[in-house]
């Protein structure tokens, strides 16, 4: 886990103060009408990373 070297390849997105490197490969999958992504941090858990404007449920934690 990490900043990756290759860092024009990915994908970035910011959550408050989380930074989230998506692969080449994800993003490409990812589309459009994707709401939200289920990621998970080392240490910390399984979050729902949404994608949309709506910032009030970012970092939703998923049980």
């Amino acid at each position: 886990m990490g900043r990756p070297d290759d860092l024009d390849r990915f994908g970035l997105i910011q959550c408050d103060d989380i930074e989230v490197y998506v692969a080449p490969d994800i993003w490409q999958r990812i589309g459009l009408q994707t709401e939200k992504i289920l990621i998970a941090i080392e240490g910390y858990g399984r979050f729902w990373l949404w994608l949309s404007n709506d910032t009030s449920r970012q970092g939703e934690k998923n049980e």
